[in-house]
């Protein structure tokens, strides 16, 4: 969307819609395929991908009959090149469809993009999803730094994700990082930078939910941590070490039979605080469960088939269902924190989801008051039940917000090493220009803040951020479209996210080991 629209959109819903974590990523529910009852018609421009590798893009939108689709189309083979008009194809032909905006040049937004594995490979490797993956190879071993933007589902619902990553500058004062598109998903990236935080080396910077970071100092030791069920957590989330905290399988049962109103978990943690002080810091590292894939893939898209293209192209780029939806995830969804005073617990902080690849580090500045007469403060996190995988939380004395520097995008290169000159005008500033990447599309950035200077001898660290601005449009699977019967939009209401607790239950066993070992080969 343009600056100027976006900024009309964000100053007539304000923060809610930013906070619509509805997820990212796909799941393995398979649908049972039955015919439609009756014709579906799509309004929206439709690039229908099919599985010998070529695209035919309906600038009109198309009708779904059964086993037929048809709508006044241009084909292009599986290298781009453009092969003629098209009234029609066959549904088990293709391998899923997309939603665009007519704005976008059609030529340039597909021939900008480079589908490398075959459609055999796309389609072994579907139930893997997810927004841009960023990756580091600075030590020689793969590390997964981020997901950007996870939350960003539609133009509308772009925004600024800003993630704090493990990589260290080289022998050559850069960072580089490689960029990836391993899903069934069209991604419009409109912005990279890299933002450095020099602190004390005893210092850790995190950022807070909206991206500013925050220095911390001092840790302190968890008192006590219990969950909603009264397990004694304290010991698992005060320790950096991979076990994770996840909710009781009667609270997760509890929640589905209870239904709307019953469905929340929350960790109350005992934290000491100095007496005098004012705030506490808290570092939380933590990843979103696939609960919130569940509710986007299989509740808003897979349930409607077709239907789900016009709620993705024109129901979401109207600012009225947009500020539904987005206010609907901003009360449900994400994690609110919260501390007691005198009795009473007082909201201090919401973090929004964060997606289920990458581990997410965030720091929350808690306010307490200075003339409590105790020497610790309750805190408490509270969530859906099974929404979260939290692997520690730290509380610490200090926090102070930090003054970053911007370092900007020197270089963009392909796999290969090749100069991509220009490719760098879209990604070099947040404006209306776009980057846009299909399955199998891999690219590395790469950053110059210089060789670290330790500077008169102090003991002195870096920390390095990154910012990233954009959105992707979900690839409409043809399972869906061939099962899904919902004629109306996705709407959210009271039994919404019970009903996703409920499938997520019942798939969770077999979908995370087969998610996660499952994603779309790039070179």
């Amino acid at each position: 969307m343009t600056g100027r629209g976006w900024d009309t959109f964000r100053a007539a819903i304000g923060a809610a819609v930013l906070v619509a974590a509805i997820g990212s990523c796909v799941t393995n529910v398979r649908y049972e395929s039955v015919p439609l009852a009756g014709p579906r018609v799509v309004r929206s421009p439709v690039k229908a991908h099919l599985v010998d590798g070529s695209t035919i893009v309906f600038s009109d939108g198309i009708t779904i009959d059964n086993s037929l689709v048809t709508g006044d189309g241009a084909r292009y083979d599986i290298r781009l090149n453009p092969v003629g008009a098209v009234l029609g194809v066959a549904l088990d032909s293709v391998l899923a469809m997309e939603s665009f905006r007519t704005e976008t040049d059609v030529i340039r937004s597909i021939s900008s993009v480079y589908l490398h594995t075959a459609a055999g490979a796309l389609l072994a490797a579907a139930i893997f999803g997810s927004c841009p993956t960023v990756y580091s190879h600075a030590t020689g071993v793969e590390v997964l730094e981020a997901e950007a933007f996870s939350y960003s589902i539609a133009p509308m619902f772009e925004s600024r994700d800003v993630d704090r990553l493990a990589v260290a500058v080289d022998d050559q004062g850069e960072v580089r990082l490689e960029v990836r598109n391993e899903a069934l998903e069209t991604h419009y990236i409109n912005h990279f930078e890299l933002i450095e935080v020099g602190h004390a080396s005893h210092e850790q910077v995190v950022p807070d939910p909206e991206g500013r970071p925050v220095r911390l100092g001092s840790p302190l030791a968890l008192q006590h941590a219990a969950d909603r069920d009264g397990r004694d957590v304290t010991e698992l989330l005060s320790r950096p070490d991979g076990t994770l905290y996840t909710s009781s399988l009667s609270r997760i049962e509890d929640a589905i039979a209870s239904g709307p109103g019953e469905v929340e978990d929350h960790i109350e943690l005992d934290v000491p605080v100095p007496l005098g002080a004012g705030q506490v810091g808290l570092h939380l590292r933590l990843r979103n469960s696939l609960l919130a894939t569940v509710l986007f893939y299989d509740m808003m898209l897979g349930d409607r088939g077709a239907r789900a293209l016009d709620w993705l192209g024109q129901d979401l780029g109207e600012i009225g269902p947009a500020v539904e939806l987005g206010q609907w995830a901003a009360d449900n969804l994400g994690m609110r924190i919260s501390v007691l005073e005198s009795g009473a617990w007082r909201e201090v902080a919401r973090l929004p989801d964060k997606g289920p690849l990458a581990w997410d580090d965030v720091a929350v500045v808690v306010p307490v008051s200075p003339d409590r007469t105790e020497a610790s403060v309750r805190i408490r996190l509270a969530f859906p039940a099974d929404h979260w995988r939290i692997d520690h939380v730290t509380p610490f004395e200090t926090a102070r917000y930090a003054e970053g520097r911007v370092v900007p995008l020197s270089m963009i290169q392909a796999l290969d090493g090749s100069d991509q000159t220009d490719m760098l005008a879209n990604l070099a500033s947040a404006d209306d220009s776009y980057l846009v990447t299909s399955p199998g599309h891999a690219f590395e950035v790469v950053f110059r803040p210089g060789v670290d200077a330790r500077q008169d001898g102090r003991n002195r660290s870096r920390t390095f951020f990154l910012a990233s601005q954009g959105y992707y449009i979900e690839w409409v699977r043809q399972s869906w479209l061939a099962a899904g019967r919902e004629t109306e939009p996705f709407r959210p209401g009271p039994e919404t996210l019970v009903e996703a607790l409920r499938r997520w239950h019942a798939a969770r066993d077999t979908m995370e080991e087969q998610f996660y070992a499952t994603r779309i080969p790039v070179r």
